[in-house]
């Protein structure tokens, strides 16, 4: 696998871990941020203090919002 040539862990690491598009970015930020149960008005209330809507936490909470299909 490795050959004589010297390889640094880090080229071996990312040699070794392809890395998916369909990989969590994040997982478990809406968790961190909200206390208690996550529910589709603590998701909107999240999404929409956010200042970026583009940054990881806006787009978790859209995702939550869209899966659970809140209205």
């Amino acid at each position: 696998m490795i050959n004589n040539d010297m390889i640094t862990f880090a080229e071996y690491f990312n040699i070794t871990e392809k890395k998916s598009v369909h990989d969590p970015v994040r997982p478990g930020i809406l968790k961190r941020q909200t206390k208690g149960k996550m529910t589709c008005s603590k998701a909107r209330a999240l999404k929409a203090k956010q200042k970026n809507k583009g940054n990881n936490t806006a787009k978790a909470a859209q995702r939550f919002l869209n899966y659970r299909g809140c209205k």
